[in-house]
């Protein structure tokens, strides 16, 4: 404003009006606009902008907990699309108002289709080693994470940035180069 306002009064400036009037209207549509497109590409494929498309695997008491979590705080940006079944007999049917979309085998496939970018382990029962099989079959894309059993009550261990504190699975053997330098640290 107050440099278009010197266009006015210092006759060193040889501004047009026009270019005022220009400014004005560019930094109305610029300032209003911003908050239509967002609504506008909220309603659209965009909608869950910044949300991890997330399956959980199982299908008992501790993935009814984590959905019913992640519905009750939208803030922690995790969109479940589904889950995955331990039994063949689970495929297809209904829980919580999501499918379960396959069982532990059809995994890649499901990961694939529905373009998941988390898979969260609940089912307590799961070991380890199939775990790990599970970070083989699936290679770099999705991340893996579990759900602690022993988590409690999951509201009261929100961590202040907003996250759920989930584990990490992850297969990743040293590379060469950071094999030979944990071998000359260490001696």
């Amino acid at each position: 404003i107050g440099t278009s306002s010197l266009t006015f009064f210092v006759k060193q400036y040889a501004f047009s009006r026009l270019v005022v009037l220009y400014a004005w209207g560019f930094n109305s549509v610029f300032l209003a606009g911003w908050r239509w497109g967002v609504k506008i590409l909220s309603k659209t494929h965009v909608a869950h902008l910044g949300y991890q498309r997330t399956l959980i695997v199982g299908t008992d008491a501790p993935a009814l907990k984590f959905l019913k979590v992640t519905q009750d705080h939208p803030h922690l940006t995790y969109d479940v699309v589904g889950f995955v079944g331990i039994e063949r007999e689970m495929r297809g049917k209904e829980i919580a108002g999501k499918g379960v979309l396959g069982v532990i085998d059809d995994l890649p496939e499901i990961v694939r289709t529905y373009q998941i970018d988390e898979v969260i382990i609940t089912d307590p029962t799961m070991l380890y080693s199939e775990m790990l099989g599970l970070v083989s079959k699936l290679r770099r894309r999705p991340q893996l994470k579990l759900f602690p059993a022993s988590f409690g009550n999951p509201e009261n261990n929100i961590e202040p940035n907003g996250e759920l504190p989930l584990v990490d699975i992850a297969y990743r053997p040293l590379g060469q180069w950071k094999r030979l330098w944990a071998r000359k640290r260490n001696r």
